[in-house]
């Protein structure tokens, strides 16, 4: 099986899956008019005799095969090629070409001329298929944003000043991509149950790579991702922010015209990635959206120093000292921001780094 990366969504997946449904139908075509030229469900000994230089012609249509060749080596007698017949080289190489028919035939009916017009389709002459996307083509979803945000201002005393601010989110999308969905029930899902199993690139043959399941899979994981929190706040998005600030002046004693001061950054955690679970009502892999890895809350920490004082008589001199994000002073802190499905990290960012500002300010 192949690996599944789920990642931010930029789209629905509805062109994907319509070019998906032309690339499918044009790989089971080509493979069924390279094996079978006319279309008598057998494969052709012709084919065989491109494919394997020393097949032989047997008396009658389909009892030809490929001789048995030995060599020595070292005085021993070695086995090359062991003999085997038409219909041996059929149930080891290509024995699923019946599937591959009805396979086809399932996609058929879904590839209607208005969607063939639509995504400019064409067959080339090797039996696949070419398509053009009909524009940046999306479904529609609905969202309702809320939030709210509350602040709070305190002066202790008259020195003392204390801002609080606390903001709150929620996203939620309802009647997410309707119409993919709808592509999903009647073609996609069904379809993968009855012949998902089948080779990718060469249904006809054994897999020797990703089934048609695993590779229309890949495609989905964003979907389901976004269609399992249907109706919920978007867990996605960091729910929670708080903000504290503090400034402190001191106005007599040794200290006069000093100030003093901080800030607090925290928000939320959330969603940023989920595991992979069997989906109990098909035979694909989804998000298990009510698991999700989580990114870890961030709290970013702020100080600042100051002095006031009058110059010059008529002259207001202010210098100030900011530090920001005194809690990364090394600048060495990383924060992973997306997970695989088994939760090892698969995209990471440095925190903003440590920065110290001198202003100096001049007021006639």
């Amino acid at each position: 099986m192949q690996d599944y990366i789920i990642g931010p969504v930029k789209r629905h997946g509805y062109n994907q899956n319509i070019s998906g449904m032309f690339s499918h139908w044009g790989r089971l075509n080509s493979a069924i008019q390279l094996t079978d030229t006319d279309g008598d469900r057998m494969i052709d000994e012709a084919y065989l005799m491109d494919i394997f230089d020393d097949y032989a012609l047997g008396e009658s249509p389909f009892t030809g095969g490929v001789p048995l060749i030995t060599e020595i080596v070292d005085g021993v007698e070695e086995v090359v090629q062991e003999a085997r017949s038409y219909s041996e080289i059929v149930a080891e190489e290509y024995p699923f070409l019946n599937e591959v028919y009805a396979a086809r035939a399932s996609v058929a009916p879904f590839l209607t001329d208005a969607l063939k017009a639509a995504y400019n389709f064409s067959e080339r002459a090797n039996g696949q298929s070419t398509t053009q996307w009909a524009g940046q083509i999306t479904d529609t979803q609905d969202i309702a944003a809320k939030g709210l945000e509350a602040e709070f201002i305190i002066n202790p005393t008259n020195s003392w000043r204390i801002a609080f601010n606390a903001a709150k989110q929620q996203t939620v999308l309802t009647n997410f991509a309707p119409r993919l969905e709808k592509i999903l029930e009647d073609f996609w899902i069904p379809h993968l149950e009855q012949y998902g199993w089948l080779d990718w690139n060469n249904p006809t043959a054994p897999v020797d790579g990703d089934t048609t399941l695993e590779n229309r899979n890949a495609f989905l994981l964003d979907y389901f991702a976004l269609k399992g929190n249907e109706g919920k706040p978007n867990a996605e998005q960091r729910k929670w922010r708080f903000n504290l600030v503090t400034n402190y002046t001191f106005r007599e004693g040794m200290l006069k015209g000093w100030s003093i001061g901080g800030a607090a950054r925290w928000q939320d955690e959330y969603a940023g990635g989920y595991p992979i679970i069997e989906d109990p009502d098909s035979v694909l892999i989804i998000p298990d959206v009510a698991n999700p890895w989580l990114v870890e809350t961030d709290l970013a920490i702020d100080l600042t120093f100051g002095y006031r004082k009058k110059i010059f008589d008529n002259v207001d001199w202010r210098m100030q000292v900011n530090m920001k994000n005194v809690d990364n002073w090394d600048n060495a802190d990383m924060q992973f921001t997306r997970y695989q499905p088994d939760g090892t990290p698969a995209r990471a960012r440095y925190s903003p780094p440590r920065t110290v500002y001198l202003t100096n300010t001049f007021r006639f």
